[in-house]
C-alpha cells in the first residue's frame, strides 16, 4: 500500500489536503486489518515539508503506531536519482531532511 497526502494521492504536489489527512486516509485500511486480524506495512508514504504536511505525517504515523496492526512504513523517496524531488531524504541535502525528517519521521524510529 502507498499513501501520498496531496489532493489526488499521487505524490506530485507538496501540498497536503489537511493536517489530518494522513490518519484519515489510513482509517479504512486500519479497520480492515483489525477486522481480519492481519498486520499491514505501508510501503510508501510521502508529503511536502511544510507545517500542514508535517502534521499530517505525524498524525498518520501516530495512528499507525497506536493501532497495533501496522508493523511499519517506508518514506518515499531516497536515492541520488531523486535529486531535488520534494520528498527526498537522500543525504546530505534531500528536500525532506531539514524539516520532515527531524519533526515527523525520527520520533517514530
Amino acid at each position: 500500500m502507498h499513501q501520498y497526502l496531496d489532493s489526488d494521492g499521487s505524490g506530485t504536489s507538496d501540498q497536503c489536503v489537511s493536517s489530518t489527512i494522513g490518519a484519515e486516509r489510513l482509517a479504512d485500511a486500519t479497520a480492515w486489518l483489525k477486522a481480519h486480524n492481519f498486520k499491514g506495512f505501508l510501503g510508501e508514504i510521502g508529503a511536502g515539508s511544510n507545517a500542514n504536511c508535517i502534521a499530517a505525517v505525524q498524525g498518520a504515523l501516530c495512528a499507525m503506531q497506536q493501532s497495533g496492526v501496522w508493523i511499519g512504513a517506508t518514506w518515499w523517496a531516497a536515492g541520488p536519482w531523486w535529486a531535488d524531488y520534494f520528498t527526498s531524504i537522500e543525504p546530505p541535502s534531500g528536500a525532506s531532511i531539514p524539516s520532515m525528517l527531524p519533526q515527523a519521521l525520527l520520533p517514530f524510529l
